[in-house]
């Protein structure tokens, strides 16, 4: 590979100044054929990603339907992530409750204020924190 890598770059290569006008005429076709061969292999690509060749057995790589649906699928992962969090972070809270320690309540407090701004965010809805009692 690294020998065919050589090549594409030796044929690339400018001709030196002294080169004659043949040599700078094959140089500028050299380099239109590469860049003419680009472009159609990325349009190729392009069209092959947006599924135009599906018809031919080539189905494009995501459609936008499967994109929504592992978006919604991610989202509905860190909900439930988001949503044990918060349970955890309120029993953390109600211990902290019962042992009198401040600190600790007040951390758990900011946790699940922190946590409670990334639900809203996902949901659109505050999460219903469960009573100590509940826990």
């Amino acid at each position: 590979m690294g020998g065919m890598i050589a090549n594409v770059v030796n044929w690339l290569t400018p001709p030196s100044l002294d080169a004659t006008p043949d040599e700078l005429q094959s140089y500028r076709w050299r380099v239109t054929i590469y860049l003419w061969s680009g472009g159609i292999v990325m349009t190729i690509h392009i069209l092959w990603a947006c599924g135009f060749f599906a018809a031919m057995g080539l189905p494009g790589f995501a459609n936008a339907q499967q994109v929504a649906e592992l978006k919604d699928m991610q989202v509905r992962r860190e909900v439930r992530t988001t949503e044990r969090d918060l349970r955890d972070a309120r029993l953390r809270q109600c211990l902290a409750v019962q042992a009198n320690n401040a600190e600790a309540k007040q951390f758990a407090a900011a946790t699940i204020d922190y946590l409670q701004a990334d639900y809203r965010e996902m949901t659109g809805r505050p999460y219903q924190v469960p009573k100590c009692e509940e826990m």
